[in-house]
């Protein structure tokens, strides 16, 4: 009996998957309709002959031969949707090698665009989110401490010994706020592959959070290589790792946490880039006196317990949500500025230099950039953010492509999270060859006098820049 429930098993599961491959085979319905053409053609041309005029048959003949214009037509856009999905199955098989390439440079490579330290887990398609080609399922949240058995964990208190004092104080030097909060560690992860509803086999992932307080990141993987006093000796955490990690699992067996981060590029109604100058209060985005342009950020918020789903389970999406709301205002509330009118998730990346996963999104909203702009002071959060900066987001505007390179002459993304999340948003937007040509373009000159693209009027542009947003 179970030999035979195996027998019909495994031919149904052989079924399945020509099903699958009869669904997903883009060559299939043209060659369908050019064996359709040739079958109706010989017909065509075998009985026309054999009828007389005027008589039914000949009529149903004549009605076949007016079908093959049909057919023919039916073909030719076939043919098109063929080599789109050629095109598409090219870039995706292209985002992979480049996502898989990442973890071995260490840094995400695109054109003329490198990203430190950031490796990539899974990409999104252009206008297709990273959900719809793998599956991400949440475990209960666990309490804090649940790397305390792992060798290692036990140097964060020391660490916090010698480093927390110093930190606060020259925080308050900065006029920089610090709150011992709660934020969420990615405590696990395990990947596995299952067949979605198209047949298709697609990864799985498993991820295992757990409650963190922010004190313990500021000591551990927020500097990791910040030199600490052990047993008489200066080293650094990530000099005490046996391993880094070499994928995304490997972030449980790491004796520190992995905190999670999640940003979101909010392109407003009139495609304009959202971009915000960080303040004295915010962290990120403060760099040295030697680097005279400004830092500019996207919205982005640390994952917290509360960003949780209606099955009660934690949910990046719910963060993206709500950075949006405390950061520019944006939410279904009576008082907010504007609402979400869609938001996708772009991308899932791991942080080398600081051990952080993060999730990417992208946002449109319903609001301008000039409602946008007037409506900020009633943000949560906009004391954050010193003013607003609008970039038209289009691979055809250079101001764009600079800054992705790391070439615009006054401003610079705070940090590798905000690059690699406006990264993300170009790919889900414009493709992937599309933005590695633009990358790859030279950008030519710049000139800030009455520069119509973006940043006219922001105050940010210096006047001896001398060069023009434009193509040459």
């Amino acid at each position: 009996m179970s030999k035979t429930l195996r027998t019909v098993s495994s031919h149904r599961t052989r079924l399945e998957r020509f099903a699958s491959w009869l669904r997903l085979s883009p060559l299939l319905q043209p060659m369908l309709l050019f064996w359709f053409l040739v079958l109706v053609s010989a017909l065509t041309i075998y009985f026309y002959p054999k009828t007389e005029e005027g008589t039914y048959l000949r009529e149903i003949v004549v009605a076949a031969i007016g079908s093959l214009l049909t057919i023919l037509g039916a073909i030719a856009v076939a043919l098109v949707a063929f080599q789109k999905q050629l095109r598409s199955r090219r870039e995706a098989k292209k985002i992979q090698r480049v996502d898989r390439d990442s973890w071995t440079k260490r840094s995400l490579k695109v054109g003329g665009m490198t990203i430190d330290d950031i490796v990539v887990v899974i990409s999104c398609r252009q206008h297709s989110p990273w959900t719809e080609s793998a599956v991400m399922e949440w475990q209960p949240t666990l309490q804090g401490g649940s790397r305390a058995g792992i060798p290692g964990s036990e140097l964060v208190e020391l660490t916090k010994s010698q480093w927390l004092d110093s930190i606060l104080l020259d925080a308050r030097s900065k006029k920089i706020s610090l709150t011992n909060g709660e934020c969420v560690d990615m405590r696990d992860v395990t990947i596995s592959y299952i067949q979605n509803s198209s047949g298709r086999r697609v990864p799985k992932y498993v991820i295992t959070p757990a409650v963190e307080y922010y004190f313990d990141f500021l000591c551990s993987t927020a500097n990791l290589d910040r030199p600490f006093e052990k047993e008489g000796k200066q080293v650094t955490l990530r000099s005490e790792l046996e391993q880094e990690p070499v994928d995304i699992e490997s972030v449980g067996e790491i004796p520190y946490m992995a905190k999670i981060g999640v940003g979101t590029a909010a392109i407003t109604s009139d495609n304009y880039l959202v971009l915000g100058v960080r303040g004295r209060t915010a962290i990120a985005g403060q760099f040295g006196a030697e680097e005279p342009r400004r830092a500019v950020h996207i919205v982005a918020e640390g994952m917290i317990p509360e960003d949780r789903g209606i099955t009660g389970r934690i949910n990046p999406d719910k963060s993206a949500r709500r950075a949006l709301r405390e950061e520019l205002g944006i939410s279904t509330e009576s008082r907010a500025i504007g609402e979400v009118k869609h938001l996708a998730a772009t991308g899932f990346f791991f942080d080398q230099l600081r051990y952080q996963p993060c999730f990417s999104y992208i946002s449109h909203l319903d609001v301008d950039r000039s409602q946008l702009q007037a409506g900020l002071g009633a943000a949560q959060d906009s004391w954050e953010v010193e003013k607003l900066l609008f970039i038209r987001f289009d691979p055809e505007n250079a101001e764009l492509i600079t800054l992705l390179c790391h070439e615009h002459p006054d401003l610079k993304l705070a940090s590798n999270h905000a690059h690699a999340v406006l990264w993300f948003a170009c790919l889900y937007e414009f493709g992937y060859f599309r933005m590695r040509d633009h990358l790859n373009m030279p950008r030519g000159r710049f000139d800030t006098v009455g520069a119509p693209n973006s940043l006219s009027g922001s105050g940010i542009l210096t006047q001896t820049s001398q060069q023009v947003f434009r193509r040459e």
